[in-house]
């Protein structure tokens, strides 16, 4: 009794009468720099994407779980307050005056994102307590991802750029003597 009904009883109790309702927003996509991937030997084997857009998917899979994510989407929609609402039962309720780390943790079992294989894309599905709230935070964080891209991108290519002057100087340096 205390194993089975009691457990079955309260939780049917909370499912049922208390529990707020929760909506899940899903959205995929690919994460691809600006240049043609090259084929590398994995990718040639296996059928999986080229090593640099696995690396460039991992680092926004892993940058969504992050204490800059949850401070940028916090800035963007105002992550904290959509999760403390007085509306929400207390139980799926985030605590306002709990740390950023406590709601860091919060949010990861609020989203979940993950990379489906072979294909390198990109499953993110964020849950709120209205469906509006779902849908807004789920663009913000796809927004988010998709700007931290082409900022790697453009530092990427800066890089080369640099890279590319320097070795022209050096070539015209070489020449002049």
């Amino acid at each position: 009794v205390l194993l089975v009904v009691v457990p079955t009883l309260a939780a049917s109790i909370y499912y049922g009468f208390v529990a707020s309702d929760q909506y899940v927003a899903e959205a995929r996509f690919t994460v691809m720099g600006g240049e043609i991937p090259a084929s590398d030997s994995l990718g040639k084997v296996s059928g999986f994407p080229a090593e640099a857009i696995i690396q460039d998917t991992l680092i926004v899979t892993n940058f969504i779980h992050t204490r800059a994510a949850v401070e940028k989407l916090e800035k963007l929609v105002g992550l904290r307050e959509r999760y403390s609402r007085s509306d929400v039962d207390a139980i799926a309720r985030f605590d306002a005056k709990e740390s950023i780390e406590k709601f860091i943790r919060y949010w990861e079992g609020m989203s979940d994102v993950s990379t489906k294989m072979p294909s390198g894309i990109v499953e993110l599905k964020v849950r709120a307590f209205s469906a509006a709230d779902s849908v807004e935070i789920t663009r913000a964080v796809v927004k988010m991802s998709e700007d931290l891209i082409n900022e790697l991108n453009e530092r990427m290519n800066g890089d080369a750029v640099r890279s590319a002057e320097h070795e022209l100087q050096l070539a015209a340096q070489r020449l002049a003597v």
